[in-house]
């Protein structure tokens, strides 16, 4: 953001930047997620990190019961992948598809070491819907927490 400011755009083109780039978790502090959460077994942090960076980071909660099967599943309570790995319009991405590796490893922890179904769900952020049915994750609107949609992944 301190670059985006530093560049003086009007403020047609500031709009225009701003709806091109992600920046809906902009305002997530991870340093108090990790003290809110740090002491309950039920919860597990994830970082996918590369070249000495973390290039992704996630927070589940488990178990918790599926709302499409009987099993239980996790819950990503926050996912986030760094902004330098995000399509934008001021420089290209360093690493894609981290999030979706992210997911992919929380998953088969969850079933391997923690007993888990492989399935899992979330509150999506308002322009991260479509990555998720992308995903093929099943939209429940029954479950959704404000402007937040929910979604389950078999």
């Amino acid at each position: 953001m301190a670059y985006v400011e530093a560049q003086r755009y009007t403020e047609q083109e500031l709009r225009a930047v701003l709806g091109e780039i992600q920046i809906d978790d902009s305002h997530w502090r991870w340093l108090r997620k990790s003290l809110n959460y740090a002491s309950d077994d039920q919860y597990k942090w994830f970082f996918l990190i590369a070249e000495g960076y973390p290039q992704a980071a996630c927070l589940v909660y488990h178990p918790k019961p599926s709302a499409l099967h009987d099993g239980q599943i996790f819950y990503i309570e926050f996912i986030a992948v760094a902004p330098w790995n995000r399509e934008n319009p001021l420089a290209p991405r360093s690493f894609v598809g981290v999030g979706k590796l992210l997911v992919e490893e929380v998953r088969n922890f969850a079933k391997e070491e923690l007993g888990l179904h492989e399935g899992f769900s979330l509150h999506a952020l308002p322009r991260a819907s479509g990555f998720y049915l992308a995903l093929g994750m099943k939209r429940l609107p029954e479950h959704d927490k404000e402007v937040l949609q929910y979604f389950e992944m078999t």
